[in-house]
C-alpha cells in the first residue's frame, strides 16, 4: 500500500492544441506524472469523457484533494477513481490511475514493464509485435471525402524493432515521396497519415500493395484498415466515397478487397448495430484475415463477443484506468483473441502506451506514422525498451 501525500493537476496542449488533463502524484518516496489523450470523436460506448478541461481544471484540482493522506494500492486507487468515472470523466482519472503507476515504479525503483506485469495479466506463450502505420487517412480525419476508412495501414512484422523501424521509414517515404511529387499530398491527419486528393479506394490499395512488392516485403508487410463504421453510419446506412449504401454492401467491398489485395486485418467493418454483418463477414475471410473491434468493444469487459472478432483494440482511455484496461487484456486472452494497444489521435507526449503494449506483449500495436513529436517520441520510446527486452 501506498500513501498518496500531494495531487497537483493542470492543463497542458495535445497535438492539436487543446487542453489535456496532466497529474502530478507525490507518494512517500514517489513521484508519478501522465497526462490523457483524446478522440476527435468518441465512440458512443466509450467512458465519459472530461469536458471543459481549461475552465475546470481548478475546480477539479480541489476536487481530487480527497484522495490526498490515505494509502492504497494500484487496484484500490484505480476502483476509487472508478466511481468518479461519471463526476470526473475519462481524462481525468486516466491521467490519476497512470501518475499513480509511475510513482510507485520510482518508489520501488522498478521499471514500469516489470510493474504491470506484476498487477496479474495473462502472457501468451510467444507472440509477434506488430505496429500497424497509417498511410491513408480519412474518415474524420477528412471530411472531404464523403466518407471513407479511418485508416488504410502497413502491418509490419519483422525480426526485431529495429527492422521494422527500418522498413516503415521505407515504406512511408516512398509513398510520401510519390504522393508529393505527383501533387496528391494534401497534408497529414492527427496520426500522421496522409491526406490525399484525386486518389480513389482502388489507387490507394494499389499503390500500397505494389510499394510491398518494390521493396520486396511481401513476407513481412501486409495491409491492414481501420473502417471505423460507426462514424460512416447513419440510420441503416453508410455514407462511403459519396455513396449511401446498406451494410450487405459494405460487406461485399471488404470481402472483395481480401480477394484483390494483401489485406490481412480489417477493424470495426460494421456499427455495432450491425451484428449479422459482423457474424458473416467473420465466417467468409480468409483464414489469414483478422477482424478486430474498437467502437464495438471500447475496451470494456461487458461488450467482448469473441464469436465475430479474432481480436481487440486496447485504448486506456476507453476504461480510464490501468487495472480496467489489465482486466479486458484477461478476458480477451483468456477468449483466445488477439490484442492491439493504440493511441489516440490527439496525443500527448506521454508514452505509457508503449511500455503497456511490451508489458502485456501486444499482438499489433498502433502508434501514428513517423512525423511529429507526439508520434516520433513513442518511436523513440519503443527503440529504448526493445534495446532491453
Amino acid at each position: 500500500m501506498y500513501k498518496v501525500i500531494k495531487i497537483k493537476l493542470r492543463s497542458i496542449l495535445n497535438s492539436h492544441g487543446e487542453y489535456a488533463v496532466e497529474s502530478d502524484i507525490y507518494i512517500e518516496n514517489g513521484f508519478g506524472r501522465a497526462s490523457a489523450p483524446a478522440a476527435i470523436v468518441a465512440g458512443r460506448r466509450e467512458s465519459a469523457i472530461t469536458k471543459d478541461i481549461k475552465e475546470k481544471i481548478n475546480d477539479f484540482d480541489q476536487q481530487v484533494q480527497i484522495l490526498v493522506g490515505m494509502q492504497y494500492s494500484q487496484q484500490s486507487w484505480d476502483d476509487n477513481l472508478g466511481s468518479r468515472r461519471e463526476e470526473w470523466g475519462s481524462d481525468l482519472i486516466l491521467a490519476l490511475s497512470l501518475a499513480f503507476a509511475r510513482a510507485v515504479c520510482q518508489y520501488e525503483n522498478q521499471e514500469l514493464i516489470h510493474y504491470i506485469r506484476g498487477l496479474g495479466i495473462t502472457l501468451p506463450s510467444q507472440n509477434n509485435f506488430v505496429p500497424m502505420i497509417p498511410i491513408f487517412s480519412g474518415g474524420v480525419h477528412d471530411n472531404t471525402l464523403g466518407g471513407s476508412m479511418q485508416q488504410i495501414m502497413f502491418s509490419v512484422c519483422c525480426r526485431d524493432f529495429s527492422e521494422t523501424v527500418d522498413t516503415i521509414l521505407a515504406l512511408y517515404n516512398s509513398i510520401e515521396s510519390m504522393l508529393m511529387d505527383s501533387g496528391r499530398l494534401k497534408g497529414y491527419s492527427a496520426s500522421s497519415g496522409f491526406l490525399t486528393d484525386r486518389l480513389d479506394l482502388d489507387d490507394k490499395f494499389y499503390m500500397m500493395a505494389n510499394m510491398i512488392e518494390r521493396i520486396g516485403a511481401s513476407k513481412k508487410v501486409s495491409i491492414a484498415v481501420d473502417v471505423a463504421a460507426e462514424h460512416l453510419y447513419e440510420k441503416g446506412i453508410y455514407n462511403f466515397h459519396h455513396k449511401r449504401i446498406i451494410p450487405d454492401e459494405m460487406e461485399e467491398i471488404l470481402i472483395d478487397l481480401t480477394k484483390k489485395y494483401p489485406l490481412t486485418y480489417i477493424e470495426d467493418p460494421f456499427d455495432a448495430v450491425d451484428r449479422k454483418n459482423w457474424s458473416s463477414l467473420y465466417q467468409q475471410v480468409r483464414p489469414d484475415v483478422k477482424i478486430f473491434s474498437d467502437d464495438l468493444s471500447a475496451t470494456q469487459v461487458k461488450y467482448l463477443d469473441n464469436s465475430i472478432v479474432h481480436g481487440v483494440i486496447i485504448k486506456l482511455k476507453q476504461v480510464g484506468t490501468l487495472t480496467g484496461a489489465l482486466q479486458m487484456v484477461n478476458a480477451v486472452r483468456e477468449r483466445g483473441l488477439f490484442t492491439c494497444v493504440s493511441h489516440r489521435s490527439y496525443e500527448t507526449m506521454d508514452t505509457f502506451m508503449c511500455d503497456l503494449g511490451v508489458a502485456i506483449k501486444t499482438d499489433f500495436i498502433k502508434i501514428g506514422g513517423p512525423r511529429r513529436g507526439d508520434r516520433v517520441e513513442k518511436y523513440n520510446r519503443l527503440l529504448r525498451i526493445f534495446e532491453k527486452y
